[in-house]
């Protein structure tokens, strides 16, 4: 039980940092600028695969996290 409950909050952290991430695309454009990166982490990412931080990546990958989340909820019913 302490598993799954660790795991719901990793999923939701998870969902709210895409979150940010979106709040970081400007707007009219499709992706984050690799200026607003600061962690060099961040800037690792990015560089390795600059498509995941697409807008219709982003949302793309909150979704499937948000489904996972609700697919979880429902499992505890």
């Amino acid at each position: 039980e302490r598993q799954r409950r660790e795991a719901a909050g990793n999923l939701e952290i998870a969902i709210a940092a895409v979150g940010e991430i979106l709040k970081f695309i400007p707007r009219g454009a499709d992706r984050v600028s690799s200026t607003s990166l600061i962690s060099a982490r961040g800037k690792t990412y990015f560089n390795k695969d600059v498509r995941r931080f697409t807008r219709t990546a982003l949302e793309a990958m909150r979704a499937e996290l948000e489904a996972r989340m609700r697919r979880y909820k429902s499992s505890r019913v």
